[in-house]
Formats: structure tokens, C-alpha cells, sequence
């Protein structure tokens, strides 16, 4: 842990509300899982980066771990993308603001890199088997930059191509990996953990593609406003 993350880590703390935590009784979380989150802006990362009680390395966009490209990616991706500034420099001068310590926090979670580039995406399948191999947890964002959803009201529609990481698991382990949604709501504040989902093997891999996204979407959907938060 480099003190720059501990630094923001600790501020954030400070600055933020502590978020309620609901885990179900009965849920196993006996490492690897991956767990499935909304994204939630800018508040999933950083309340899952440090007030998350379970361990777990973060799939990140490699442009978030190259200090020259993050603000472009940031303002992009964030401003732009999902918050909708109009203006460029409005957009450009926040994305300045957050960057330095923003680039610290998502280091210090010690991330997998995501490449954009399909040739190089296959890296990112090949380190997440060792790390699941290692008995270590993963998170991964899946929801679009502010893609409706005609189905549910409280997120975004999910990118399925996490799922492959499954089926790549499989091939190369014989496992068949869990994931466990976490629903994020930054306002209540509240993080909640739902059912666990299998990966079938035996299913055809596009109908089950299907089964767990819509799934996990659902579960996080119906967790946004969990019973009692108070």
C-alpha cells in the first residue's frame, strides 16, 4: 500500500458517509468469487476501493493506470460520458481536479488491467485465472456509460463479455466460478451483497450469458432500495 493511497483512502473516510452493509446469512463467500457492481458514477469504485470488508482485485480500463491517459479517460468517460457536461473545459478542468488522486486510489487496489484492444483483452482473461487460481476475489463495474435500461429502473444495461471470464476459467481450471452481485446506492449510502449465480459449463454459452447477466441485473436492481436502510 503506497501512502498516497493510504492517504486518499483515509480522506475519503473522513469525508464521506459510512455505507450500511447488508450480506445475506447464508451467503458463501469462501474465495474466488466475483463480485457484480453497479457502477454508480464515481461512488462504486471509491466506496467498494475502500470500505468494501471483503478483499478482491478490480478489473480497471488500462487507460485509468497510465497517468498521461487517465484525465482524457476520465473526462471522457465520466464527465462526458456519464455525468453529461456540455462544456469541454468544464469537463477538462474537473477531470484535472480529481486525476492525481484518483490514479493513487485505483493503484493501490492492485488492478488487473483491462485492454480495449481485442488482440490484448485476452491478457486480461489469462491474469484474472491466476488470480482466481490464487484463491483471490475479483470485482468487475459491467454497466455501460449511462445506457438505458427498458427493464430495470436503478441501473444501467450491463456488457456481458465479463461473462467469458467463466468460460475461459473453465477451459483452464475446470471450476465453475461464482459471482455475487453488490448493489451500490450512494445516496441511501448503502452496499448489498444478493444471491450467488453459478456458471453452468453444460449450458450453451450465449443462453448463459444471458441467465447470469440478467440475473445479476436484477438482483442489483431489486437491492438499490434494501428493506429498513435506516
Amino acid at each position: 500500500m503506497n501512502f498516497e493511497f493510504w492517504m486518499t483512502t483515509l480522506l475519503i473516510k473522513i469525508f464521506t458517509k459510512k455505507p450500511k452493509f447488508f450480506v445475506p446469512e447464508n451467503i458463501n463467500l469462501d474465495p474466488p468469487v466475483v463480485f457484480v457492481a453497479n457502477h454508480e458514477k464515481l461512488a462504486g469504485p471509491m466506496m467498494m476501493g475502500t470500505r468494501f470488508p471483503f478483499t478482491f482485485r478490480p478489473w480497471v480500463n488500462d487507460r485509468m493506470l497510465t497517468q498521461k491517459k487517465i484525465t482524457d479517460y476520465v473526462q471522457e468517460s465520466f464527465f462526458i460520458g456519464r455525468l453529461q457536461v456540455k462544456s469541454k473545459w468544464k469537463s477538462r478542468f474537473l477531470s484535472k481536479q480529481i486525476t492525481p488522486w484518483l490514479y493513487h486510489l485505483i493503484r493501490g487496489t492492485n488492478p488487473i488491467p483491462v485492454y480495449q484492444n481485442q488482440i490484448r483483452i485476452i491478457e486480461t482473461f489469462k491474469t484474472s485465472v491466476k488470480v482466481l487460481d490464487q484463491k483471490e476475489n475479483i470485482l468487475i463495474f459491467p454497466d455501460g456509460k449511462g445506457e438505458t435500461n427498458t427493464v430495470f429502473n436503478n441501473i444501467s444495461q450491463f456488457k456481458t463479455g465479463f461473462i467469458y471470464l467463466a468460460k475461459h476459467y473453465w477451459k483452464q481450471s475446470r471450476k465453475a466460478i461464482r459471482f455475487i452481485p453488490v448493489s451500490i446506492n450512494s445516496q441511501l449510502p448503502t452496499v448489498s451483497l444478493g444471491e450467488s449465480i453459478t456458471y453452468n459449463p453444460e449450458n450453451n454459452y450465449n443462453d448463459e450469458k444471458i441467465r447470469i447477466s440478467e440475473f445479476l441485473m436484477q438482483q442489483i436492481d431489486t437491492l438499490y432500495f434494501p428493506p429498513n436502510p435506516s
